[in-house]
């Protein structure tokens, strides 16, 4: 017979909970960030591949900054481009 115990399964942290389940944290005020220009005239919500941070954009909203990282896999999605200026 064995011991209920043993049976236990170890519970994950807060911290693996948000990383597994997708939640993103605010992006530190030093985190670098890149201008994309949105050239789609309907509004979308996407999330960043890497970040996990929610992007929304529209007609009016046009220039975004994203985190570094998702910034050329958005732009590959032909969706953006880099902002100027």
């Amino acid at each position: 017979m064995s011991c209920c115990s043993q049976r236990r399964h170890a519970v994950p942290s807060t911290t693996q909970l948000r990383a597994t389940a997708g939640v993103s944290t605010p992006p530190s005020p030093d985190a670098a960030a890149r201008r994309l220009r949105y050239l789609g005239d309907a509004p979308l919500s996407l999330r960043g591949p890497f970040s996990g941070r929610v992007y929304e954009v529209d007609a009016k909203t046009r220039v975004i900054d994203v985190d570094v990282l998702d910034a050329e896999p958005l732009v590959r999605t032909t969706l953006f481009e880099p902002a100027r200026g």
